[in-house]
């Protein structure tokens, strides 16, 4: 089995720097590439720790656990992550009359790479029954808003936390200052690479034995604690000879923390066509709003299926034809909506659909 690693040796010379952080970034990027496709069973944790080191070690004061699955070939990509019924009730706590906040939403998202379809599920008002939004969007943005896995595989243009890009904005846009130091990781050799911009620094641990995967990320800004650490374990070799954490733990400075691992994976076959479809337990009806067409309910929906117009099974949305709909609102952090106001009744997914139409056109 080929594996990935780099001998580096840091010595004070600038142009020696330079060559070493090239390779560096030639290194991570190269293990990357080798995870081009593949099938991912995972679990996602979110909830608060005290510590950094007691997060990574699963040892939460309050932890929400969500099964997943994360399928990927070349542009088309599958992503879920779903929180059990119980569990999405005993999150929510109510601030008004038929109106909740929660911290957990289930989500599902399926790309092809030009267009996305979100699948965001959230509770009715009496907690037992799930409320679904589902829509197709143009591009992707929204599939990486929701999907979350170390290294960002499957993204092609990875930029969050990805050692390739921010060495690019070292060497090529003259975004930071930067060092390159011989250090330690619990025990192990590693290079400290630490980048500058202002009163903001970042800073990557990288084991370069093993694909230089960063063993850990740091970010601080000022003074006082780093406002958000990102932690690789578990790294394990795959068959295609590429390295893997099987772990990823996120800690934020007032104690919130994010987990996801890897169950199973397997690298050596490509996920077959069925895998990049989306089921619904009912028939969905959807709003593709890239195209302004509406789709009549389906069970199963493959974006490289969609009805035509002239198949009687769509039609073009007219804006001025649609009444104004219900209101979702929250906002999203690493993939989940942690101030989400639910109303009375059902959310309707045209509605939501048209909702958000209405707002592209009319910002």
């Amino acid at each position: 089995m080929l594996t990935l690693g780099i001998a580096i040796t840091v010595i004070p010379m600038v142009q020696e720097d330079v060559e070493a952080l090239k390779a560096l970034a030639t290194s991570y990027a190269a293990n990357r590439s080798l995870l081009s496709y593949g099938s991912i069973e995972i679990s996602s944790a979110m909830g608060r720790a005290p510590t950094p080191e007691a997060a990574r070690a699963g040892q939460w004061s309050v932890r929400r656990e969500a099964t997943g699955r994360y399928v990927f070939d070349g542009p088309r990509a599958y992503f879920e992550t779903v929180f059990s019924l119980e569990q999405m009730k005993a999150s929510r706590r109510k601030v008004g009359e038929g109106r909740y906040t929660t911290t957990l939403l289930s989500r599902r998202v399926l790309t092809d790479g030009r267009i996305t379809l979100s699948d965001r599920i959230c509770l009715n008002d009496a907690g037992d029954q799930l409320i679904r939004a589902a829509q197709i969007d143009a591009g992707t943005r929204i599939f990486y808003m929701y999907y979350s896995c170390p290294l960002n595989l499957g993204e092609a243009d990875s930029k969050s936390f990805d050692l390739s890009y921010d060495i690019d904005r070292c060497l090529n846009a003259n975004m930071y200052t930067w060092s390159l130091k011989d250090d330690a990781f619990e025990g192990a050799p590693v290079i400290r690479l630490t980048l500058r911009s202002g009163d903001f620094q970042r800073q990557y641990w990288i084991d370069v034995e093993r694909g230089s995967i960063p063993r850990e990320i740091r970010d601080q800004s000022g003074t006082g604690e780093p406002s958000m650490r990102i932690y690789y374990d578990d790294l394990r070799p795959v068959g295609c000879g590429a390295w893997l954490p099987f772990k990823m733990t996120v800690f934020f400075r007032d104690g919130e923390a994010k987990q996801l691992t890897i169950r199973q994976a397997e690298f050596g076959s490509r996920p077959p066509p069925s895998a990049f479809r989306m089921e619904f337990d009912e028939p969905e009806a959807l709003i593709n709003t890239a195209d302004m067409v509406h789709y009549k309910p389906r069970k199963v929906w493959d974006l490289a299926e969609l009805p035509s117009v002239s198949s009687g099974d769509a039609h073009r949305i007219i804006l001025e034809d649609v009444p104004p709909p219900p209101v979702m609102r929250g906002h999203d952090e690493g993939g989940t909506w942690s101030d989400l106001l639910i109303p009375s009744g059902c959310l309707v997914a045209l509605g939501v659909g048209v909702y958000f139409v209405y707002r592209r056109y009319h910002a």
